[in-house]
């Protein structure tokens, strides 16, 4: 779902986001990971504006590896202020 979101396949999250609606999923919870991915993509993109190298990004962060290649591809060409917009609405 959260992949779908940060690609902006539009469908394919609402889709997903119906199956885990339907299952009993907490919206909740949803969007407490929502705000936290949003917030890691954020500071992401953040320290990229500055210039920092994805080793110091990562060091800084504390992200795992995996996670943080992951976050890495998902923002995208997002800016800090689009990122921070769309943290807000959450």
């Amino acid at each position: 779902l959260l992949d779908s979101i940060f690609k902006q396949q539009l469908p394919s999250a609402l889709s997903q986001l119906e199956g885990y609606l339907q299952h009993g999923g907490n919206p909740f919870s949803l969007l407490g990971l929502l705000s936290r991915n949003y917030s890691q993509l954020l500071t992401i993109r953040t320290l990229q504006e500055r210039g920092l190298s994805p080793a110091a990004i990562r060091e800084k962060t504390g992200m795992q590896e995996w996670l943080f290649q992951k976050l890495v591809r998902s923002v995208g060409h997002a800016t800090s202020r689009k990122l921070s917009m769309a943290l807000k609405k959450i």
